[in-house]
């Protein structure tokens, strides 16, 4: 096959912003039916969003991530969006004479997701809707539905459809899909959901297939699929990054602005407003001094920023500043923390190396309900291994549910102990000591990921004086039994430490039997 005679443009995004401007209309608010102007960033965004191969005219994304603050019609750019992917010029081909041409897709399915239909009816389908009624351009072409809206003229449509259910998705054949909010996409279900969307993505290979999520920024710690991408593009401030076929382009305020201070709020809502001229500054700046809305949800709702809530016990970054690239060795001079559960929370055995508090998960176990209770046996088992591989100086074991088993261990390894985690004043010296060392570097650990969710899963209370950690909620299925479990052998270490256990050499040889 010769090589085309011409070589494809670096990207259709002024072609696709074009159309958009000569056909669309903005969305309801306050100059709904009035021709769509594009603001820089917008046509940037599209610019990279729509960049081909020079070569093949393929497109170089397979998800484009536009995260916003709330009020900067991200919604309204998905829908725009969406009308373009299903009748306008967004793809590249070559022309019977070898000249790259742009052209709409054959047969477009495009499918707007979202975690509730209240949710997408509000966002992104709902704009397309009345975008349609009040375009002339458009009107005619669509015929409008409450979740699906059918091309008149040609074979091809838009489907409305929700993440509860991934299996409703997992059939679907779309040329293009828009993922809603996905901050909110938190779970194993709508992580499944996601995965889906990512396998849809290779049906129908010839029409280039992608996934839009206009978004605002997400909780750290959540585990939400947006945090995912996040991490995924290296967690970048504002700016635009492409990485494995995902586009991030992401706009928030630096941290650094004194939010306390009236001019410095208004210059951080400017910043994270961009090129979005229609917020208005002196409104938003309002909600700061509100006593309803809480300093971390106007930081993330208003300026973009990612940050935890005022309860979270352990800030992600901190927890992730502490990760070192050692791991234990057999024969290692440990502490074991042990956090037990049946039926309901989580089992979970972390081990503290002595010399440097570097924590690691020895076994997590997950119940599966009340039918389905925590193996015990395999708890004793791996116990057992760990006593077996280890140098354990000592080991603390919270009570309840495991007294038997625990005093059976106690009476096979007498540097075993109960540690009762309900007492205030002992439990939140622990947790205050375990807190301190993470903020100030004194451990690290090895970069489990259970270890790691259950950390940031934990939120800080106060009992009695004292301070305490708890589940977000009590049904939550986010656990925090590793993180209790590392804060006992944390704890452990210390007393050993205290006893004078570092001035003791080990008296075990490993490796022989």
């Amino acid at each position: 096959m010769s090589a085309p005679r011409f070589k494809f443009p670096e990207s259709l995004g002024d072609t696709v912003a074009e159309w958009i401007v000569g056909n669309c209309v903005y969305g309801p608010g306050d100059v709904y039916g009035q021709t769509v102007e594009l603001t820089a960033e917008e046509i940037a965004f599209l610019h990279d969003l729509y960049a081909i191969d020079r070569m093949t005219g393929r497109r170089l994304t397979d998800v484009g991530v536009y995260s916003r603050g709330k009020g900067t019609r991200k919604s309204e750019l998905g829908a725009w969006i969406t009308l373009a992917e299903v009748r306008g010029p967004v793809r590249a081909w070559l022309s019977d004479t070898g000249r790259p041409i742009a052209g709409p897709v054959n047969d477009p399915y495009a499918i707007v997701v979202a975690t509730t239909e209240d949710q997408a009816s509000a966002t992104c389908y709902g704009a397309l809707r009345a975008i349609v009624n009040a375009s002339p351009a458009l009107e005619d072409y669509f015929d409008l539905g409450l979740e699906r809206i059918l091309l008149r003229d040609k074979p091809g449509r838009i489907e409305l459809l929700q993440t509860r259910n991934p299996g409703a998705l997992d059939g679907a054949r779309p040329t293009f899909q828009v993922g809603e909010e996905t901050h909110l996409w938190i779970g194993p279900t709508l992580h499944e959901a996601w995965a889906t969307l990512r396998r849809n993505l290779r049906k129908r290979s010839a029409s280039q297939p992608w996934v839009f999520c206009p978004t605002t920024a997400y909780q750290p710690g959540e585990g939400s699929v947006l945090e995912s991408l996040h991490e995924m593009t290296g967690r970048m401030a504002t700016g635009r990054k492409t990485v494995s076929r995902v586009l991030f382009d992401h706009r928030e305020a630096e941290q650094h602005w004194d939010l306390d201070d009236p001019e410095q709020l208004r210059a951080a809502i400017t910043e994270a407003s961009g090129d979005a001229f229609w917020r208005d500054t002196e409104l938003i700046a309002n909600d700061w001094t509100d006593p309803m809305v809480t300093p971390s949800a106007f930081r993330r709702y208003w300026l973009n920023s990612p940050v935890v809530t005022e309860d979270t016990w352990v800030a992600p970054q901190a927890w992730d500043a502490c990760q070192s690239d050692e791991q234990l060795q057999p024969g290692d001079r440990v502490c074991l923390g042990f956090d037990g559960s049946l039926t309901d929370d989580a089992t979970a055995l972390v081990a503290c190396r002595l010399t440097d508090g570097l924590l690691s998960v020895i076994g997590l176990w997950q119940p599966r309900g009340q039918d389905e209770p925590v193996d015990q046996a395999a708890v004793d088992a791996t116990l057992r291994a760990a006593f077996d591989t280890f140098d354990v100086v000592r080991a603390y074991c919270d009570p309840p549910r495991w007294q038997d088993w625990i005093s059976t261990w106690s009476a096979d390894f007498p540097t075993l102990a109960e540690w009762w985690t309900g007492r205030p004043k002992a439990m939140g010296d622990a947790l205050e000591r375990f807190h301190t060392a993470v903020h100030t570097g004194q451990l690290v650990h090895d970069g489990d990921a259970d270890l790691a969710a259950h950390v940031s899963n934990a939120r800080r209370q106060d009992h009695r004086g004292y301070m305490a950690i708890r589940k977000e909620n009590p049904w939550s299925a986010r656990k925090i039994d590793a993180a209790m479990a590392a804060v006992l052998a944390y704890e452990a270490r210390a007393d050993a430490i205290a006893d004078g256990a570092l001035r003791v050499k080990s008296k075990r040889t490993f490796g022989f039997r």
